[in-house]
């Protein structure tokens, strides 16, 4: 949790050092927070839970999961080292922005905390961090210039 001019928010920072990330693109981070509600949201996030990673892995590796008997680690290490855990990425329009918000109606999922919601022009406008639960028109993202001071310490 992170106490921030706008309250308290729930962001972190990873630091690595400079070879870890070396090469790695860098997601552009939108200037200002717009009040254009209207926008396009486009949240990229991943499901939470093994029976929705299996869901969408590839037959063959899920049949030989199964026939191991692989516990839940040992399932993820194999779905990760096939590259079989991608993310899911959803469009929407963004209902409402405020100095500590930005609500959208692009579906996510839990484990979608923590993914970047862009705009139309591929800016991040926002971290999610919530979805309402049941209603898929009120997801919630804390603005980019929150994570822009944590990035500034």
């Amino acid at each position: 949790r992170a106490l921030l001019a706008g309250g308290l928010h729930e962001l972190a920072v990873l630091v690595l050092p400079e070879t870890a990330v070396a090469g790695l693109p860098v997601l552009p981070l939108q200037g200002e927070t717009r009040e254009n509600d209207g926008q396009r949201a486009v949240v990229v996030g991943y499901p939470t839970g093994l029976a929705l990673l299996l869901a969408r892995a590839d037959e063959q590796l899920v049949d030989s999961l199964r026939r191991t008997q692989a516990n839940m680690t040992q399932a993820i290490a194999s779905l990760a080292g096939a590259g079989q855990i991608t993310p899911l990425i959803t469009q929407g329009i963004v209902s409402n922005v405020d100095e500590r918000k930005i609500v959208y109606d692009a579906p996510t999922t839990h484990g979608g905390s923590g993914g970047p919601v862009f705009d139309g022009n591929g800016e991040v406008i926002a971290v999610n961090f919530a979805i309402m639960p049941g209603y898929v028109g009120a997801n919630f993202g804390v603005p980019i210039r929150f994570a822009r001071e944590l990035l500034a310490q």
